[in-house]
């Protein structure tokens, strides 16, 4: 886990942009910050009859409260990493075979679901989500988006065919699924075949449906 943190502290660093007025006038703002409670503190000792602190004492107390500060944002960023990855399946693939093997089973439950619901409402549902309302038990495997969060990212790319199921073209596509690890797509068509592609793009059927090359 911590080699993980250096590699993605690493890919980071080469996209950091310094904001060198921010940080000046940061630096400016925590300096007479500094000045004016070393002579509130100066006062303050001097009115009680006691010892004016030294600027160093100062400084050393201004490091611990940024100390206590950084220590409160980095605790509150975990607690908030801890209760997100509580709420969220964790899946760590082995290899990029086994991610491979896990996409296409995950198609292909999603078809089952799609069949189902087809069958039922004579149409393909409209996306991932009203699928996951009128089939709750298919949110493990489709992570769809909610009513409330319509901008989140899911694994998943629903092409949103019209018609049933049965009244589609067999080898229309239906369902896409990116496998980040072995940089393919696996493709779900309309009669429950699952493909997968390093490049997709369906030339003849419907040319629109590109993967675009700067995905996150």
């Amino acid at each position: 886990a911590g080699m993980g943190w250096l590699l993605h502290l690493q890919r980071l660093s080469t996209s950091i942009q310094w904001d060198w007025s921010t940080i000046a006038l940061s630096l400016l703002a925590l300096a007479g910050g500094g000045v004016i409670a070393h002579r509130l503190a100066g006062r303050w000792a001097a009115a009680r009859g006691g010892n004016v602190p030294r600027a160093g004492a100062t400084v050393k107390v201004i490091a611990v409260v940024l100390c206590c500060c950084a220590g409160a944002i980095a605790t509150s960023g975990v607690i908030h990493q801890l209760v997100w990855l509580s709420q969220k399946p964790v899946r760590i693939y082995a290899d990029r075979a086994t991610a491979r093997t896990a996409m296409v089973n995950q198609l292909r439950r999603a078809f089952l679901d799609l069949r189902e619901f087809s069958e039922a409402h004579g149409r393909l549902p409209r996306h991932l989500a009203e699928l996951a309302i009128a089939k709750p038990e298919c949110h493990g495997h489709l992570s769809a988006p909610t009513e409330r969060d319509q901008d989140s990212v899911e694994p998943f790319i629903y092409l949103r065919p019209e018609g049933a199921l049965d009244e589609i073209t067999p080898s229309t596509p239906i369902l896409l699924g990116r496998i980040p690890e072995a940089d393919q797509v696996c493709i779900l068509r309309a009669d429950g075949s699952v493909s997968i592609q390093t490049r997709l793009m369906f030339e003849h059927e419907r040319p629109q449906y590109q993967w675009p090359t700067d995905t996150p």
